[in-house]
């Protein structure tokens, strides 16, 4: 049974708490975890009371621990939306969250940049030429908005 859209939750492989902030296809959803979204099956969640919920101060402090906590191969994937940002915010995001990712051994990223003016993308794009951890990148097959990051 999927949880209706900003259900706070537990990630039982992350040991973290999250919201659903969107529901997907094929029994899956994104969860908010701090200014992460993971992507997860919906039977690796347990809704949590609205007491146990994280407050968002909270949330922030245990995102090194979730992205450490991920298991690799295990069908986990970091997404970073990048909507709303100016480019040189973007940038600046994006780096944190690479930074964040190699710490914790994470394998990919998904940078959602959307389609637009194409600032953004492009900006990312030279950034990510220059950073020696990115083994490599490209645009999504399915969604020309999206580029993933392999690290």
């Amino acid at each position: 049974m999927p949880f209706p859209i900003n259900t706070p939750v537990f990630v039982r492989n992350l040991k973290q708490a999250g919201r659903i902030i969107e529901l997907r296809s094929r029994g899956r959803c994104l969860v908010a975890i701090g200014d992460l979204t993971i992507n997860c099956k919906v039977d690796e969640l347990q809704e949590l009371p609205a007491e146990q919920a994280l407050r968002p101060e909270r949330q922030e402090a245990g995102i090194r621990e979730a992205i450490r906590n991920a298991e690799r191969g295990r069908g986990q994937l970091l997404e970073v939306d990048l909507h709303g940002f100016r480019v040189a915010e973007a940038l600046q995001f994006v780096e944190a969250k690479i930074d964040k990712a190699v710490l914790a051994g994470v394998d990919e990223i998904r940078f959602i940049h959307g389609i637009g003016s194409g600032a953004i993308r492009i900006a990312l794009h030279q950034l990510l030429t220059r950073l020696s951890v990115v083994r490599e990148f490209r645009i999504d097959a399915i969604n020309s908005g999206i580029t993933r990051v392999f690290l």
